[in-house]
This record gives structure tokens, C-alpha cells and sequence, in this order.
């Protein structure tokens, strides 16, 4: 399938590794310029340099996306680089925790509120101008199912705070923004095999973090499709929603999760 991207620029937030890197180099395969942006300069100088090797164009931006600033550098350098940037991807989460109520302090409600919030909107802010110029763009947040259901065994209370906030912002600028050619869009995630997901697993259960063919087995029990996502499973939606063939999808939250969401 033709999915009419070829020469189009994206910005990939968050692309050093596991999704986010996933997305970065389905979009170049398909053509796209892409700014890989992360705080790890090493992991987005070797992103960048697997694109280019597989023949793709990437510029790699090191910067934190946690603020305003960081995300203004981001999109300055890939649209110096690549021109007018019609494709926005926003794939930051801040680090994993394992908070309830009395644990949660106003600190951690502020970097979560500036990080999972805050950012989409600083990164939709600092793009919609060159979208609305090209009377196209594709707006994408790679969110989790956290956003649509409570996990009793992840009580993650920033994450079930904020991850529904964005899909209100997101709702409410697909409506703004889709006279202009633009679409907003948000996948819900679940379990999938990468270094963040053991990263949370360390808080739950240390011992099972360490050995990934137990801790697939046991997460994957709650799963229909029996095995955890891979990031290439998310970037292959992602790349679908980022293309031309997807311009009547909008304001939208995709799971994509094997089916472990129960409710509708």
C-alpha cells in the first residue's frame, strides 16, 4: 500500500529507543525526514545513524522535552534541517512510578502534569503553524491504556490523572484543527517488550524484571493474544495514522494492546 508520505518531515519526540525509535525508522522506511529527538545523545546519534545506513534522511536533536524550550529546539533544528514540518509525534513519558495518594508529592504532580500533558501541547503549539501552511498534518501522542482503564496492579495515579487530560486536548483540537488538513490522534499502549516496560516492572516485582521469557509468560496471561506488543506492532499504526491514507481519522484514541483493555 502507498501511503503517499515519501518527503514529508516529522518530528519524533522522544525516539531514542524502544517505540519511539520503532516509529522513527518506520517513517524514514517510508520516505519521511525525520528529527529523532531524546535527552540521550548517544542513543539518538545511533538511531540517526541506522537511518541514514538503511538510506533514509534523519537529523539527531539532543534536548529536554519536558520544556518549552527544548521542544522549540527540537522542531528549529528538524525544520532548519528538513523545511516545513507536517508530521508531529509526542512518544515522552517521565521516569516510571509506583504512586498512590499519600505518596504523591506536588513535585511529582508537576513533572508529570509539564511532561505528560504540557509537552503535546508545547509540541502541538510550535508545529500547527507550518500544518495549517501546508493545509496538512498529521499530530500523533503515544499514550498508554492507562488512559481508559484503571490497573490495580500498576496504580500509577499521576499517569490515570494526566493520560485522560491530553485525550480532552486532543478531542478538543481535532475539532479546531480539521478544517485546516489536520488530524490528532492518540495510540493507548499496553504491555510491550521494552526496557521502560522493565524499568516499571522493577517497582512491582525486581526478581521477575530481570527475566524477560518469565515476565512475558506471566504478563501475557492477561492478555488475549497470549504475548506482550513488540514496538514495531505500535509503529506500524503509528506510521498508518501518520500517513495520507489516514487524513479521515481523527480526534481518536487506538488501544493497542492485544485485547487486555475489557471494558468498550
Amino acid at each position: 500500500m502507498e501511503l503517499g508520505m515519501h518527503g514529508r518531515t516529522a518530528v519524533v519526540c522522544g525516539s531514542s529507543k524502544g517505540i519511539g525509535r520503532a516509529i522513527a525508522e518506520a517513517l524514514a522506511a517510508e520516505g519521511v525526514n525525520v528529527g529523532v529527538v531524546a535527552r540521550n545523545k548517544d542513543g539518538v546519534d545511533a538511531v540517526v545513524a541506522g537511518i541514514v545506513a538503511a538510506g533514509g534522511r534523519a537529523v539527531g536533536i539532543d534536548a529536554d522535552l519536558s520544556t518549552p524550550q527544548g521542544v522549540e529546539r527540537a522542531v528549529s533544528v528538524t525544520r532548519a534541517t528538513f523545511g516545513r514540518i507536517e508530521i508531529a509525534v509526542s512518544n515522552v513519558t517521565p521516569p516510571p512510578h509506583r504512586y498512590l495518594l499519600d505518596e504523591c508529592t506536588d513535585a511529582d504532580f508537576d513533572d508529570n502534569y509539564n511532561v505528560l500533558l504540557m509537552h503535546p501541547v508545547n509540541l502541538t503549539r510550535a508545529v500547527v503553524d507550518d500544518m495549517r501552511a501546508a493545509r496538512w498534518g498529521r499530530l500523533l501522542n503515544v499514550g498508554t491504556i492507562l488512559a481508559k482503564e484503571w490497573n490495580p496492579a500498576t496504580p500509577l495515579l499521576l499517569s490515570h490523572t494526566f493520560r485522560p487530560a491530553l485525550l480532552g486536548f486532543q478531542k478538543s483540537i481535532a475539532l479546531e484543527l480539521g478544517p485546516s488538513g489536520i488530524t490528532v490522534n492518540t495510540l493507548g499502549v499496553g504491555a510491550v517488550r521494552t526496557e521502560r516496560m522493565r524499568e516499571s516492572m522493577r517497582k512491582i516485582n525486581p526478581s521477575l524484571a530481570e527475566d524477560w521469557d518469565a515476565l512475558e509468560a506471566t504478563v501475557s496471561q492477561d492478555i488475549p493474544v497470549r504475548r506482550l506488543g513488540r514496538p514495531e506492532d505500535v509503529a506500524a499504526l503509528a506510521t498508518f495514522l501518520c500517513s495520507a491514507r489516514a487524513g479521515f481519522i481523527t480526534g481518536q484514541h487506538y488501544l493497542i494492546d492485544g485485547g487486555a483493555v475489557r471494558s468498550l
